[in-house]
Protein backbone atom coordinates (compact mmCIF):
# COMPACT_ATOMS: atom_id res chain seq x y z
CA UNK A 1 0.00 0.00 0.00
CA UNK A 2 1.61 3.26 -0.39
CA UNK A 3 2.22 5.84 2.04
CA UNK A 4 1.45 9.30 2.72
CA UNK A 5 1.66 11.80 4.70
CA UNK A 6 0.09 14.80 5.88
CA UNK A 7 1.87 17.61 7.90
CA UNK A 8 -0.12 20.25 8.97
CA UNK A 9 -3.72 19.17 9.01
CA UNK A 10 -4.59 21.83 11.45
CA UNK A 11 -4.27 24.57 9.09
CA UNK A 12 -7.22 23.55 7.50
CA UNK A 13 -9.71 24.70 9.95
CA UNK A 14 -12.20 22.26 11.01
CA UNK A 15 -12.28 20.11 7.39
CA UNK A 16 -12.47 16.71 7.53
CA UNK A 17 -10.14 14.95 5.66
CA UNK A 18 -11.19 13.51 2.27
CA UNK A 19 -12.97 9.76 2.26
CA UNK A 20 -11.82 9.24 -1.23
CA UNK A 21 -8.29 10.41 -0.49
CA UNK A 22 -7.96 7.23 1.86
CA UNK A 23 -8.48 4.65 -1.14
CA UNK A 24 -5.48 2.78 -1.49
CA UNK A 25 -3.12 5.01 0.42
CA UNK A 26 -2.00 4.52 4.21
CA UNK A 27 -2.19 8.33 5.77
CA UNK A 28 -0.20 9.19 8.74
CA UNK A 29 -2.15 12.90 9.80
CA UNK A 30 -0.31 15.38 11.77
CA UNK A 31 -2.27 18.50 13.26
CA UNK A 32 1.64 20.15 12.69
CA UNK A 33 4.82 19.58 11.91
CA UNK A 34 8.07 21.17 13.32
CA UNK A 35 11.26 21.97 11.12
CA UNK A 36 12.72 19.16 13.90
CA UNK A 37 9.79 16.50 13.24
CA UNK A 38 9.75 16.73 8.97
CA UNK A 39 12.81 14.42 8.43
CA UNK A 40 11.11 11.82 10.15
CA UNK A 41 7.53 11.94 9.37
CA UNK A 42 8.07 12.23 5.49
CA UNK A 43 10.94 9.43 5.40
CA UNK A 44 9.33 6.48 4.28
CA UNK A 45 6.48 8.57 2.50
CA UNK A 46 5.80 8.80 -1.03
CA UNK A 47 3.36 11.39 -1.09
CA UNK A 48 3.46 14.56 0.98
CA UNK A 49 0.77 16.67 1.39
CA UNK A 50 1.44 20.29 3.07
CA UNK A 51 0.79 23.73 3.66
CA UNK A 52 2.92 25.72 5.28
CA UNK A 53 5.64 23.24 6.56
CA UNK A 54 8.94 23.96 4.09
CA UNK A 55 10.36 21.15 2.03
CA UNK A 56 13.76 21.38 1.08
CA UNK A 57 16.88 19.51 -0.39
CA UNK A 58 17.85 19.17 3.56
CA UNK A 59 14.46 17.14 4.30
CA UNK A 60 14.09 15.67 1.04
CA UNK A 61 17.05 13.63 0.02
CA UNK A 62 16.63 10.81 1.64
CA UNK A 63 13.28 10.27 1.47
CA UNK A 64 10.88 7.83 -0.92
CA UNK A 65 8.92 11.14 -1.54
CA UNK A 66 7.24 10.65 -5.13
CA UNK A 67 4.41 13.60 -4.72
CA UNK A 68 4.09 16.98 -2.79
CA UNK A 69 0.44 18.28 -2.90
CA UNK A 70 -0.19 21.91 -1.56
CA UNK A 71 -2.43 22.79 0.23
CA UNK A 72 -2.44 26.51 -0.49
CA UNK A 73 -1.80 28.07 -3.67
CA UNK A 74 1.88 29.78 -3.05
CA UNK A 75 4.69 27.82 -3.77
CA UNK A 76 7.51 29.09 -2.07
CA UNK A 77 8.10 26.98 0.57
CA UNK A 78 8.70 24.00 -1.53
CA UNK A 79 12.28 24.08 -3.36
CA UNK A 80 11.08 23.60 -6.94
CA UNK A 81 14.36 23.25 -8.38
CA UNK A 82 15.22 20.20 -6.12
CA UNK A 83 12.29 18.55 -6.86
CA UNK A 84 12.14 18.72 -10.61
CA UNK A 85 16.09 17.56 -10.65
CA UNK A 86 14.50 14.79 -7.91
CA UNK A 87 11.68 13.45 -9.98
CA UNK A 88 9.41 15.10 -7.35
CA UNK A 89 5.93 15.84 -8.56
CA UNK A 90 4.66 19.27 -6.97
CA UNK A 91 1.14 20.29 -7.48
CA UNK A 92 -0.98 23.44 -5.84
CA UNK A 93 -4.28 24.37 -5.39
CA UNK A 94 -5.29 27.20 -8.00
CA UNK A 95 -8.66 29.48 -8.00
CA UNK A 96 -9.71 28.26 -4.73
CA UNK A 97 -9.08 31.53 -3.12
CA UNK A 98 -9.85 34.29 -5.59
CA UNK A 99 -12.81 35.46 -4.29
CA UNK A 100 -12.38 35.38 -0.71
CA UNK A 101 -8.91 37.22 -1.51
CA UNK A 102 -10.23 39.92 -3.21
CA UNK A 103 -12.92 40.61 -0.67
CA UNK A 104 -10.23 40.61 2.22
CA UNK A 105 -8.62 42.58 0.16
CA UNK A 106 -11.13 45.67 0.23
CA UNK A 107 -12.05 44.39 4.00
CA UNK A 108 -8.28 45.65 4.90
CA UNK A 109 -8.87 48.44 3.21
CA UNK A 110 -12.19 49.80 4.21
CA UNK A 111 -10.89 49.23 7.88
CA UNK A 112 -7.80 51.03 7.15
CA UNK A 113 -9.79 54.30 5.88
CA UNK A 114 -13.13 54.38 7.34
CA UNK A 115 -11.29 52.99 11.06
CA UNK A 116 -15.21 51.22 11.87
CA UNK A 117 -13.55 50.05 15.24
CA UNK A 118 -12.44 53.18 16.27
CA UNK A 119 -16.05 54.68 15.08
CA UNK A 120 -17.29 52.09 17.14
CA UNK A 121 -15.13 52.68 19.77
CA UNK A 122 -15.89 56.62 20.19
CA UNK A 123 -19.84 55.56 20.27
CA UNK A 124 -19.05 53.05 22.91
CA UNK A 125 -17.45 55.47 25.07
CA UNK A 126 -20.37 57.75 25.57
CA UNK A 127 -18.21 60.71 23.54
CA UNK A 128 -20.82 60.16 20.77
CA UNK A 129 -23.86 61.86 23.34
CA UNK A 130 -21.11 63.89 24.98
CA UNK A 131 -19.62 66.54 22.49
CA UNK A 132 -22.62 68.09 21.04
CA UNK A 133 -22.65 67.62 17.48
CA UNK A 134 -22.38 63.61 17.70
CA UNK A 135 -19.23 63.74 15.20
CA UNK A 136 -15.79 62.63 15.70
CA UNK A 137 -13.68 65.14 13.50
CA UNK A 138 -10.39 62.81 14.72
CA UNK A 139 -10.76 60.60 11.27
CA UNK A 140 -10.31 61.97 8.20
CA UNK A 141 -13.02 60.75 5.57
CA UNK A 142 -11.23 58.91 2.68
CA UNK A 143 -13.07 58.13 -0.71
CA UNK A 144 -11.43 56.01 -3.15
CA UNK A 145 -13.37 57.11 -5.88
CA UNK A 146 -11.15 59.03 -8.61
CA UNK A 147 -8.43 57.34 -6.99
CA UNK A 148 -6.23 55.41 -8.50
CA UNK A 149 -5.39 52.00 -7.66
CA UNK A 150 -1.99 50.10 -8.89
CA UNK A 151 -2.31 46.60 -8.84
CA UNK A 152 0.89 44.35 -8.55
CA UNK A 153 0.59 41.33 -10.54
CA UNK A 154 -2.66 40.49 -12.15
CA UNK A 155 -3.40 36.56 -12.15
CA UNK A 156 -6.88 35.58 -11.21
CA UNK A 157 -7.07 37.65 -8.05
CA UNK A 158 -5.68 40.87 -9.30
CA UNK A 159 -7.95 40.62 -12.07
CA UNK A 160 -10.61 40.10 -9.62
CA UNK A 161 -9.60 42.83 -7.49
CA UNK A 162 -9.52 45.08 -10.56
CA UNK A 163 -13.43 44.50 -11.22
CA UNK A 164 -14.66 45.41 -8.35
CA UNK A 165 -12.20 48.38 -7.52
CA UNK A 166 -13.55 49.69 -11.02
CA UNK A 167 -17.55 50.07 -9.24
CA UNK A 168 -15.82 52.36 -6.59
CA UNK A 169 -15.45 54.68 -9.18
CA UNK A 170 -11.55 53.78 -9.40
CA UNK A 171 -9.07 54.36 -11.90
CA UNK A 172 -6.81 50.64 -12.21
CA UNK A 173 -3.60 50.64 -13.74
CA UNK A 174 -1.56 47.11 -13.62
CA UNK A 175 2.02 45.84 -13.51
CA UNK A 176 2.52 42.23 -14.84
CA UNK A 177 5.38 40.61 -12.20
CA UNK A 178 5.75 37.64 -14.41
CA UNK A 179 5.34 39.76 -17.70
CA UNK A 180 3.10 37.54 -18.54
CA UNK A 181 -0.54 38.38 -17.49
CA UNK A 182 -1.75 40.73 -19.78
CA UNK A 183 -5.63 42.79 -19.79
CA UNK A 184 -6.56 45.25 -22.14
CA UNK A 185 -9.43 46.85 -19.98
CA UNK A 186 -6.54 48.23 -17.94
CA UNK A 187 -3.68 50.35 -18.29
CA UNK A 188 -0.40 48.30 -17.71
CA UNK A 189 2.86 50.35 -16.38
CA UNK A 190 6.17 49.92 -15.18
CA UNK A 191 6.86 49.21 -11.98
CA UNK A 192 8.05 52.66 -10.99
CA UNK A 193 5.09 54.36 -12.65
CA UNK A 194 2.96 52.09 -10.46
CA UNK A 195 4.28 53.51 -7.45
CA UNK A 196 4.43 57.03 -8.17
CA UNK A 197 0.92 57.27 -9.63
CA UNK A 198 -1.08 54.98 -7.42
CA UNK A 199 -2.69 56.14 -4.48
CA UNK A 200 -3.56 52.38 -3.71
CA UNK A 201 -1.28 49.66 -4.37
CA UNK A 202 -2.38 46.30 -3.69
CA UNK A 203 -0.13 42.77 -4.13
CA UNK A 204 -1.23 39.92 -5.67
CA UNK A 205 1.83 38.27 -7.14
CA UNK A 206 3.64 35.09 -5.55
CA UNK A 207 6.82 35.01 -4.32
CA UNK A 208 9.84 34.06 -7.05
CA UNK A 209 12.96 35.20 -8.10
CA UNK A 210 11.85 38.33 -9.43
CA UNK A 211 9.43 39.21 -6.92
CA UNK A 212 11.80 38.68 -3.72
CA UNK A 213 12.30 41.71 -2.39
CA UNK A 214 10.35 43.90 -4.98
CA UNK A 215 9.94 46.40 -3.16
CA UNK A 216 12.96 48.45 -1.06
CA UNK A 217 13.91 51.65 0.22
CA UNK A 218 14.37 52.85 -3.15
CA UNK A 219 10.92 51.84 -4.11
CA UNK A 220 9.44 52.65 -1.81
CA UNK A 221 10.36 56.23 -2.31
CA UNK A 222 8.96 56.40 -4.91
CA UNK A 223 5.49 55.94 -3.63
CA UNK A 224 3.49 58.69 -2.39
CA UNK A 225 3.40 60.32 0.72
CA UNK A 226 -0.44 59.73 1.80
CA UNK A 227 -0.39 55.91 0.05
CA UNK A 228 -1.90 52.67 0.99
CA UNK A 229 -0.11 50.09 0.43
CA UNK A 230 -1.83 46.21 0.91
CA UNK A 231 0.40 42.93 0.25
CA UNK A 232 -2.09 40.08 -0.04
CA UNK A 233 0.82 38.45 -2.21
CA UNK A 234 4.03 36.77 -0.01
CA UNK A 235 5.94 39.09 2.55
CA UNK A 236 9.21 38.53 1.07
CA UNK A 237 7.78 41.20 -1.68
CA UNK A 238 7.99 43.71 0.57
CA UNK A 239 11.36 44.20 2.38
CA UNK A 240 9.85 44.72 5.55
CA UNK A 241 12.66 46.89 7.51
CA UNK A 242 12.15 49.61 4.81
CA UNK A 243 8.62 49.36 5.38
CA UNK A 244 9.05 50.71 8.66
CA UNK A 245 11.27 53.56 7.62
CA UNK A 246 8.85 54.47 4.93
CA UNK A 247 6.10 54.66 7.41
CA UNK A 248 7.80 56.24 9.90
CA UNK A 249 9.06 59.12 7.19
CA UNK A 250 5.17 59.66 5.70
CA UNK A 251 2.91 59.10 9.01
CA UNK A 252 0.05 59.23 6.92
CA UNK A 253 0.75 56.24 4.65
CA UNK A 254 -0.91 53.04 5.77
CA UNK A 255 0.04 49.87 5.10
CA UNK A 256 -2.20 46.79 5.39
CA UNK A 257 0.04 43.40 5.98
CA UNK A 258 -1.97 40.28 5.56
CA UNK A 259 1.34 38.12 5.21
CA UNK A 260 5.15 38.18 6.29
CA UNK A 261 8.59 37.63 5.35
CA UNK A 262 8.78 35.52 8.74
CA UNK A 263 5.59 33.92 9.94
CA UNK A 264 4.93 34.44 12.68
CA UNK A 265 6.40 37.72 11.85
CA UNK A 266 8.96 39.20 14.78
CA UNK A 267 10.42 42.37 13.04
CA UNK A 268 8.21 44.68 14.66
CA UNK A 269 9.99 43.07 18.17
CA UNK A 270 13.75 44.03 16.84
Amino acid sequence: MIKGVVLDWATMGSTEFPIGLKEGIEWDLYEKTSPEETVQRIKSAEIVLTNKVVLNADNLKDTKVKYIGILATGTNNIDLDYCQKSGVTVKNAKGYSTDSVAQHTFSMLFEAISRIEKMNSYVQSGNYFKDGIFTNFNQEFYEIKGKTWGIIGFGTIGAKVAEIAQAFGVNVVYFSSSDENRNDKYQRLSLKQILSVSDIISIHAPLTEKTKGLLKKEELKKMKSNSILLNLGRGGIIREEDLLDFLNDNPKSIACLDVFESEPFDFLLK
